[in-house]
C-alpha cells in the first residue's frame, strides 16, 4: 500500500469513526444547546474544527470548565448546528434551501469562512425577485461583499419587478436612496423610477414626506418627457408643497431639446443613446524609446480617438474580431514568437482575459465570427490550409475541413450562413490569388466561388447585406493596391468599384452605418508615411471614397471592428492627441 494513500485513508476513517461516536453519544464531553435541542460532541474536535470553540475552550471563560455551552440566546439554530457539526467532524456540508440562510448566519458567528463562502454561493445562485432585498440586507449585516454585489446586480436588472414587492415599500431611507440613485438600474424609462418613488412615499406618507425633496433630486428628471412632467409631476401635491421641488421640475421643463441643451444629470446607462465606435488594435510599434501595443477606439460622429486598456503583451501580425461586447485577439507574433494564444477583452469589465489556446499557432491569420463561433483560417509559415473553430460559450477549439486551396495572408469574412476565404498567396510559389471559396458550417465543406477581377493578398473586407466589399491588398512584393471590388452573394459575381485614395494592404476595415472605413495598413514602396495615416471612407449609397480623416499615429498592421455602445463607455478614456 502506498504510504501517502494509506495515511489519507486512515484520516478519513478516523474522522468518520469520531462522527459515528458523536451520533451514538459515545465519549462525548460537551453538549451544545440551542433553543430547539441539545447536541453532544467532543471538545477536541470542536476546538480543532472551529476557531470560535478553540477560543472558548482554551481561554479563561466559564465554558472551559463546564460540560455545556448554551447557544439558545444566539443566532444559532438547530437547523444550522446539525450540518455544522457534520462539517467539523468530516469536512463536508450540505447546503439546502431549508438551511442556507441559517448556515450563512451561523458560519459568520463561528468564524468559518469556508462554510460562509459555500452558503453565500448557494444564496447567490438562488436570488430572485421575492428575496433579493432580504438577501441584500443579509449581506450587509453579515459583511458578505460577494452576496451584496450579486443582489445589487439583480436588483438593478429587475428594478421594475422588485419595486412591486412589499419588501421594497418597507425599505428604509438609506436603502431607497441608494437604489434609485444607481446608474445601472434597467428601466424602460425614467418615469418608472419616479413612480416607484411615489409608491414608496405613499406607503407611509406621514413619516416619509419629509424625504421627498432629497429623493426627487435622485430622479433623472431631465430624462423624462415634457408631457409627463407637465401632467404627472409638476401637478403632484408632494411637488407643489416644496419650492425646491417646483424649481427642479420647472427647470427640467424649460429645457429646449431641439437646441441640444441637456440635463446636468446623465441618463441611466440603460437610457443613454448608443453610439458607433471603432476599436482598433495596432501591431507592435517600435521606436528608440518604447515597445508597446495600443488599443484605441474611434468615434466617427466626433472624429476623435480615445485610449483604451492596452493589450498586456507585445503583439503583431495577429487576428482581431468582435462578438457582441467581447473583443478577441488571435495568434500572431508575441514577444518575437509565433503564438496560438487567444485573449478576450470584455467592454463591461474593461479587462483582458486569456482563453483556451488554439490547436495550432498562426501568423497573419484571417479571422471572422459566424453564428456565435470564431473561425481562424490561413496563416504564414505553416497551417495555411487549416480551419480552426472556437466556441466562446464552451471556451473550446475544434478543427474544421481544410481549405481547398491553402492560402497565406488571406482574408476571412462571414455573411449569413457562410464563411468566405478571399484571395491571399498560394503556399509554396508565392503566387497571388484571385480565387475565393466559401465554408458551410452545417456541412463542414468548402466550395469555390467566382474569382475576383484582380489577384490580391493581405486584403481587407466587410460584409453588407448580400454583398462583400474587398479593398486594397498586395499584388506584388511590397506593392499595394488601391483598387476595390464587390461580390454579390446572390449572383456569384464580382464587380469593380471606385478605388481608394491610398493603396494599402494589411489594413483594418469595418462598417459603420452605410459607410466603410479603412484604417492603416502597409503602403509598400508606392506610399509614404503621411499617406498611410489617411482613413479612406466609402459611402455605399453614393459610391465614392472620402479621405478627410487622419489617424494621429503610424499604424501599419492595424486590425479593427465596430461596435454600438452606450455613450458612458467613453467616460474616463483619455483622448488621443491630434
Amino acid at each position: 500500500m502506498n504510504k501517502a494513500t494509506g495515511k489519507v485513508q486512515y484520516c478519513v476513517d478516523l474522522v468518520a469513526k469520531l462522527d459515528e461516536f458523536r451520533q451514538q453519544k459515545l465519549l462525548c464531553d460537551i453538549t451544545l444547546v440551542t433553543a430547539e435541542r441539545a447536541f453532544p460532541a467532543h471538545r477536541n474536535v470542536l476546538a480543532a474544527g472551529c476557531p470560535y470553540f478553540n477560543k472558548l475552550f482554551t481561554s479563561d471563560m466559564k465554558e472551559k470548565w463546564t460540560d455545556c455551552v448554551d447557544l439558545s440566546q444566539m443566532e444559532v439554530t438547530a437547523n444550522a448546528l446539525g450540518p455544522l457539526l457534520t462539517y467539523f467532524y468530516t469536512g463536508t456540508i450540505e447546503v439546502t434551501q431549508s438551511n442556507a440562510e441559517e448556515l450563512f448566519i451561523s458560519a459568520d458567528y463561528f468564524f468559518i469562512p469556508e462554510v460562509k463562502l459555500a452558503t453565500s454561493e448557494w444564496l447567490v445562485a438562488n436570488i430572485n425577485v421575492s428575496n433579493c432585498l432580504y438577501y441584500s440586507d443579509l449581506a450587509e449585516r453579515y459583511n458578505c461583499a460577494k452576496l451584496s454585489r450579486a443582489c445589487r446586480v439583480f436588483i438593478d436588472k429587475h428594478f421594475h419587478e422588485v419595486t412591486q414587492s412589499q419588501d421594497f415599500l418597507r425599505l428604509g431611507i438609506e436603502e431607497i436612496t441608494y437604489m434609485i440613485s444607481s446608474d445601472d438600474i434597467c428601466v424602460e424609462n425614467e418615469e418608472a423610477v419616479y413612480e416607484s418613488l411615489i409608491a414608496w412615499i405613499s406607503y407611509n406618507q406621514g413619516e416619509r414626506e419629509v424625504y421627498f425633496p432629497k429623493l426627487l433630486a435622485c430622479i433623472r428628471i431631465g430624462s423624462m418627457s415634457h408631457e409627463y412632467l407637465q401632467l404627472q409631476v409638476i401637478t403632484n401635491s408632494l411637488v407643489q408643497r416644496d419650492s425646491f421641488c417646483i424649481k427642479l421640475v420647472e427647470s427640467a421643463m424649460k429645457r429646449d431639446h431641439s437646441s441640444g441643451c441637456l440635463s446636468p444629470q446623465n441618463p441611466r446607462k440603460c437610457l443613454q443613446p448608443e453610439i458607433d465606435v471603432v476599436v482598433a488594435i495596432s501591431g507592435l510599434i517600435r521606436s528608440s524609446e518604447t515597445q508597446s501595443t495600443s488599443v484605441r477606439c474611434y468615434v466617427p460622429e466626433e472624429d476623435n480617438w480615445f485610449e483604451m486598456e492596452h493589450f498586456p503583451n507585445q503583439i503583431n501580425w495577429h487576428g482581431f474580431a468582435a462578438y457582441e461586447i467581447e473583443l478577441y485577439t488571435v495568434g500572431g507574433e508575441r514577444n518575437g514568437m509565433v503564438s496560438k494564444a487567444l485573449e478576450k477583452f470584455d467592454l463591461e469589465t474593461n479587462r483582458w482575459e486569456t482563453m483556451s489556446s488554439m490547436l495550432k499557432e498562426v501568423l497573419f491569420p484571417a479571422v471572422a465570427f459566424l453564428r456565435k463561433c470564431l473561425y481562424v483560417i490561413g496563416a504564414s509559415r505553416g497551417h495555411r490550409g487549416t480551419l480552426q473553430i472556437y466556441i466562446p460559450s464552451m471556451n473550446v477549439w475544434t478543427l474544421g475541413t481544410d481549405l481547398n486551396v491553402p492560402r497565406e495572408v488571406t482574408c476571412a469574412i462571414g455573411n449569413g450562413q457562410f464563411l468566405y476565404a478571399i484571395g491571399g498567396m498560394r503556399a509554396g510559389n508565392g503566387e497571388y490569388l484571385n480565387s475565393a471559396e466559401k465554408y458551410d458550417p452545417e456541412q463542414d465543406t468548402w466550395t469555390s466561388i467566382a474569382p475576383m477581377t484582380h489577384p490580391r493578398g493581405g486584403t481587407c473586407a466587410v460584409s453588407y447585406k448580400s454583398s462583400i466589399f474587398v479593398m486594397g491588398g498586395e499584388y506584388n512584393v511590397r506593392v499595394a493596391l488601391s483598387t476595390c471590388e464587390v461580390y454579390s452573394i446572390t449572383s456569384d459575381q464580382w464587380q469593380s468599384i471606385a478605388s481608394m485614395h491610398v493603396p494599402r494592404y494589411f489594413a483594418g476595415a469595418t462598417m459603420v452605418g452605410k459607410k466603410i472605413y479603412v484604417f492603416g495598413g502597409v503602403g509598400g514602396s508606392n506610399v509614404d508615411l503621411e499617406q498611410r495615416k489617411i482613413v479612406d471612407r466609402y459611402d455605399i449609397e453614393q459610391g465614392v471614397w472620402n479621405s478627410d480623416i487622419i489617424i494621429p499615429w503610424e499604424a501599419k498592421y492595424l486590425q479593427c471592428c465596430s461596435l454600438r455602445v452606450k455613450r458612458d463607455f467613453l467616460q474616463g478614456l483619455q483622448m488621443v492627441a491630434s
